[in-house]
């Protein structure tokens, strides 16, 4: 299932805002304290009046039975990019219904990486193989869709049965209505609203998610009134989305957002053929960043000098004077990296490119 359709469905303790402000979601509120282990330890309050799409309600022992089985002491080895499964030391529930989790370290990330959109969000008990009695490495949430994946431990695969849940069942805004599918490829996805969600009672009833072979089919709809929205990565092309916002304006009404994520080409400097300084400086000086704007991305784009958005917490441009730029004695800041362009999203499209 895509990320954005998993926020859909699924949430967190707490959630990423404006600004990279750590936002309450299904805690609504927490207190931090310093360990003489030199851990920290967080006592989350539950929000209350929550209930999954099944009607349960959420709690404390559900959040701890979504913990066991996403970071058991061999499920968490797939979890190994998530330095939280490493930090975290222990995960529990008070006598006032409050879930409690401890960290090894002062781990600054910690709250951050709970808002991901996974693994750390909560399914509801009745979702899981034997409710609330799962045990996790008997009958684990996850889905074993990837052998390869298991095998790179023997560990896992050999004390861990993975029964996967009975349905996508979570607190969110909306749940799965139907799920159309052909050779494997979902072909059409209904979502409908969650009518007792918490936060809000969402305006849209129904989302349907249409799968597209190209983006000339997208655009065909878009204009024909077939399709209402064109969302996410690469659904349309630069110039498309610039021929409707240009030349359909009447028809199709098209957004932009603030930049989200920066594009970069990184080289490995490991590599014989790119391993000497200057050979990566002549590359760097090769690309033509205006002209590459210009005609692949039909200047929706802009150019970038580092890795990460302006608007990333932490990440302010620093001032004229300290900006680091390429010169004849220091032809970039650093050779290893490209940086090409920062993308944006838009009404009609949501871009988001790596290179």
């Amino acid at each position: 299932m895509q990320l954005f359709a998993q926020d859909w469905l699924y949430e967190g303790l707490v959630g990423y805002g404006q600004d990279g402000e750590i936002t309450p979601v299904l805690a609504k509120s927490w207190i931090e304290l310093d360990l003489p282990s030199g851990g920290r330890r967080y006592t989350f309050t539950l929000r209350e009046a929550v209930k999954f799409h099944d009607g349960s309600e959420w709690n404390c022992s559900v959040a701890k039975l979504n913990f066991d089985h996403i970071l058991s002491d061999f499920v968490k080895m797939r979890h190994g990019w998530l330095m939280t499964s490493q930090q975290l030391t222990s995960w529990t529930c008070s006598d006032a219904g409050e879930f409690i989790l401890e960290t090894k370290d002062k781990f600054y990330p910690f709250l951050q990486e709970l808002t991901y959109t996974r693994p750390l969000t909560f399914a509801a008990a009745s979702a899981f193989a034997e409710g609330l009695d799962s045990h996790p490495d008997l009958h684990n949430s996850c889905t074993e869709t990837s052998p390869g994946l298991w095998d790179r431990d023997s560990r896992i695969h050999e004390n861990v049965t993975c029964a996967g849940l009975k349905q996508p069942l979570g607190t969110g805004p909306f749940k799965l209505a139907t799920q159309t599918s052909s050779s494997g490829v979902d072909t059409e996805v209904v979502f409908a609203r969650h009518d007792d969600y918490w936060a809000f009672v969402p305006e849209i009833e129904k989302v349907h998610l249409k799968f597209y072979a190209d983006t000339a089919e997208v655009e065909r709809d878009l204009l024909s009134g077939e399709l209402d929205m064109a969302l996410g990565l690469g659904p349309l092309s630069a110039r498309q989305i610039q021929k409707l916002k240009f030349h359909h304006s009447e028809t199709v009404d098209v957004r932009h957002t603030d930049v989200m994520q920066n594009a970069i080409m990184v080289m490995n400097t490991n590599a014989s053929h790119t391993k000497d300084i200057e050979t990566r400086r002549a590359i760097i000086h090769a690309v033509d960043k205006a002209r590459f704007i210009k005609e692949e991305f039909a200047g929706l784009e802009q150019p970038v000098t580092q890795l990460l958005p302006y608007n990333t917490p932490f990440c302010t441009p620093p001032s004229p004077l300290t900006l680091a730029s390429p010169s004849p004695s220091n032809p970039n800041p650093n050779p290893n990296q490209v940086m090409l362009t920062s993308t944006r999203s838009g009404r009609t499209t949501s871009r988001s490119r790596i290179c």
